[in-house]
């Protein structure tokens, strides 16, 4: 059994490891560091109102806990786990910005809060 991490025990700084299958590529993996840690309501301002926009946007709530991280992902590494440096899950990738600049994981115990309710 996998450990699912805690969000309220990582900190800016540390190492990640992403990994996803961009193109098809199976087992893809790319290391960074944890940019910035926060809720919906504080990163919808870098998605112009679209991230909590749940009509025409991504539809995320506001209490969404989210990771930003320098691993580098690319379409098709959305649903592909974050990974501590000891192979903990922390996060589900789930978004890159326009720009590709800010790569994005929703933390895993988010993702098992809403799993359990």
């Amino acid at each position: 059994i996998t450990k699912l991490g805690s969000f309220n025990k990582l900190k800016k700084g540390s190492f990640v490891r992403a990994m996803g299958s961009p193109g098809g590529m199976e087992g893809f993996a790319s290391e960074g560091s944890i940019q910035w840690l926060g809720m919906g309501k504080d990163l919808d301002r870098n998605f112009g109102g679209t991230l909590l926009d749940k009509k025409d946007g991504l539809g995320f709530d506001e209490n969404t806990k989210f990771i930003v991280h320098g691993a580098r992902v690319h379409t098709g590494s959305s649903g592909g786990p974050l990974f501590d440096k000891d192979g903990t899950i922390i996060g589900l990738n789930t978004l890159i910005s326009d720009t590709a600049a800010e790569n994005i994981a929703v933390s895993a115990d988010h993702i098992k809060e809403l799993l359990e309710k």
